[in-house]
């Protein structure tokens, strides 16, 4: 398994969200609204159909991984709500899962964590991953977690208990430690294998430069990888651009970063960014795999056969040395 993950990225918050954009069934959103709405054999079909149509469109875009959204604190995430009986179905980001991953798409699960109880975020972090094979784990800690640096602790003790060393972990926070520093960065970092800063430029227009100075402040830090998220969103009058979502993207390739992702898939569409995500380079060309070790040459230092051949040797001295003792033969006899 990767430390962190490689290449090109998406977040993706909400499954039924991208399903009214880019599916054909509205399913999942018609029954979260609709009290009245029944999950008939046609409809869970042509939701299933759906996640294909969308995990075949993961593959359009060229993207390496996928971040979704699979637990908020204690609790499950993106699961399908029935209204006859009242319940909660956890089956669409099992088979979404599974289908990135068949196409060759790595799933990166992530969690909104709050700090009310680190232990038991912690514990469904731990079941999330285990249950459904997840690639790595992206954990999403923000306000919540401000001045408790105990929890933040807590929780990552038990999520890598959980996991071991294997798999890689990320803390997606704020780009800039020296605005919030009330926030556990070093406490979440000591656990993890990557920072996943949130370089969100809303309201402004310099991606680069955000970016340069969120590298800068977080390696003062801690000297892991860093895989950035950009926007490709719009809030509050202000929209991302696209000259300025392929400014981040270069600037990712130009300091050598290993990946990067956007936050978020749906609003990617909505603001017409995802023909430029498409077009922006993954894995093989911004971290490419490294070149495979020079082969030996032909003739090569056999250790085994060098030890036998000393050992040999010592028989044959250990018996001249006898002969010698004994008077059998002189030592000069032997010089040959």
């Amino acid at each position: 398994m990767n430390a962190y993950p490689r290449g090109k990225g998406l977040y993706l918050w909400q499954i039924k969200q991208l399903q009214s954009l880019i599916g054909k069934s509205n399913s999942l959103s018609r029954a979260s609204g609709n009290p009245l709405f029944r999950w008939t054999s046609q409809a869970v079909a042509e939701m299933h159909q759906d996640l294909e149509h969308i995990a075949m469109a993961a593959v359009g875009l060229g993207l390496d991984f996928v971040a979704l959204k699979v637990a908020n604190d204690v609790g499950r995430y993106n699961l399908r709500r029935s209204n006859f009986p009242r319940r909660w179905i956890d089956d669409i980001v099992p088979q979404f899962v599974e289908l990135l991953q068949s196409a060759g798409i790595e799933v990166w699960g992530w969690q909104y964590v709050y700090g009310v109880n680190p232990l038991g975020e912690a514990d469904r972090a731990n079941e999330r991953i285990e249950t459904l094979g997840l690639d790595g784990w992206i954990v999403n800690a923000e306000v919540e977690y401000k001045d408790k640096p105990g929890q933040a602790v807590q929780y990552m003790g038990r999520l890598r208990e959980g996991v071991g060393s294997s798999l890689g972990i990320g803390i997606s926070t704020y780009r800039y430690p020296s605005y919030h520093p009330s926030f556990p960065f070093e406490e979440f970092i000591r656990f993890c294998d990557f920072w996943q800063p949130q370089v969100y430029w809303q309201a402004a227009h310099n991606p680069v430069e955000q970016l340069q100075r969120s590298v800068r402040e977080l390696l003062e830090i801690a000297d892991k990888p860093i895989i950035p998220a950009g926007s490709a969103y719009t809030e509050h009058g202000w929209t991302a651009t696209n000259a300025e979502i392929d400014a981040f993207q270069e600037e990712v390739q130009n300091m050598g970063l290993h990946g990067y992702l956007y936050w978020e898939w749906a609003a990617a569409h909505r603001i017409g960014a995802i023909a430029t995500i498409a077009a922006q380079p993954g894995a093989k060309v911004i971290d490419p795999d490294p070149p495979p070790d020079p082969e030996e040459p032909g003739d090569v230092f056999d250790v085994d056969k060098v030890l036998a051949h000393f050992d040999a040797g010592r028989q044959e001295l250990e018996a001249a040395l006898r002969l010698i003792e004994e008077g059998i033969v002189k030592a000069t006899e032997l010089q040959d």
